[in-house]
This record gives structure tokens, sequence and C-alpha cells, in this order.
């Protein structure tokens, strides 16, 4: 098997497994979305992430810095759009 099929083989399974690698067609915009998205999750699930988030973020409780990221997984920051070049 070439070398390139087997790479398309595992892109293929990596994409069934984890939605969020996306596809060629997938943009910049929603890629920065999944992954803020999946950080998100990630510091509001883990118990040790969110005491290290709390602590951090100068929050009073596990629970406020906890629904503040589901807040924010719920309705994620829109990318800022920069122009390159111009000054």
């Amino acid at each position: 098997m070439s070398n390139k099929v087997k790479e398309e083989l595992i892109y293929e399974d990596m994409r069934k497994k984890h939605p969020g690698v996306g596809s060629a067609r997938t943009t910049k915009e929603e890629w920065s979305n999944t992954i803020s998205k999946d950080t998100y999750a990630s510091l509001a699930i883990h118990q040790n992430l969110l005491e290290y988030y709390t602590l951090a973020s100068g929050f009073p409780s596990k629970r406020d810095a906890q629904l503040t990221l589901l807040r924010k997984l719920a309705n994620p920051p829109k990318p800022i759009k920069r122009d390159i070049g111009n000054d």
C-alpha cells in the first residue's frame, strides 16, 4: 500500500473518531470555533483542570468557574477578523 493511500485511511479513521478534526473544506473560523468549544468542555469536565482554572482566574468557587465555562461553551466568542498588511 502506498504512503498516500495509507495516510488517507488513517485520516479517515481519525475523522470518524474525532469529528473536530474537520476536513479539507473546514474554514479557519469553523476550526477555531471547534477548538474553543473542546477546550471549554475539557476545562469544565476535568476536575483538576477546573481547579487550576478556578485558582488562576480568581473565581470564588469551582462551581462559578464551571458555570462560566459552560456559558462560553454555549456561546463561544466570535473570532476577530484582522486585516493583515493594512496599517
